[in-house]
C-alpha cells in the first residue's frame, strides 16, 4: 500500500506541475550554482524523510530533480554530459539524504 501511495503521489506531483514551480523555487531560493542547487534539493529531502518513509520522500522529490534536470537539458542543449553528471548527482545525494533523514523518524 505504501508503494502504491508513494506511486500516486508522484504522478499527481507531475501532472499538476508543482515538481516544474518547486524546482524553479528551488533554483530561485539556491542560486544556479549546481552544488548549491544539489544541497537545496536534499536539504528538502531531509526534511521531508522526517515525517514520511523513506521511499515516498524519495518519489516525492524526484520531480523536483527531474524538472531541473529537464531545464539543464533545454539551457545547454550541445553539452549533454552536464546534464547527466548533474543527474547522477542529485540521484546519488538524494537517496543518501533521504537514508539520513529516515534515521530521525522516532518509529
Amino acid at each position: 500500500m505504501l508503494l502504491i501511495g508513494a506511486f500516486l503521489v508522484n504522478s499527481a506531483i507531475e501532472e499538476s506541475g508543482v515538481g516544474n514551480r518547486a524546482g524553479l523555487y528551488l533554483v530561485g531560493t539556491f542560486g544556479s550554482n549546481p552544488l548549491s542547487v544539489l544541497l537545496g534539493l536534499n536539504i528538502f529531502a531531509y526534511l521531508l524523510s522526517f515525517f514520511a518513509a523513506n521511499l515516498s520522500s524519495l518519489m516525492m522529490v524526484l520531480p523536483f530533480a527531474l524538472s531541473i534536470i529537464e531545464r539543464i537539458e533545454e539551457s545547454n542543449p550541445n553539452s549533454p554530459d552536464d546534464a547527466r553528471r548533474f543527474s547522477k548527482a542529485a540521484v546519488m545525494s538524494i537517496t543518501r539524504a533521504v537514508s539520513i533523514g529516515g534515521m530521525v523518524t522516532p518509529i
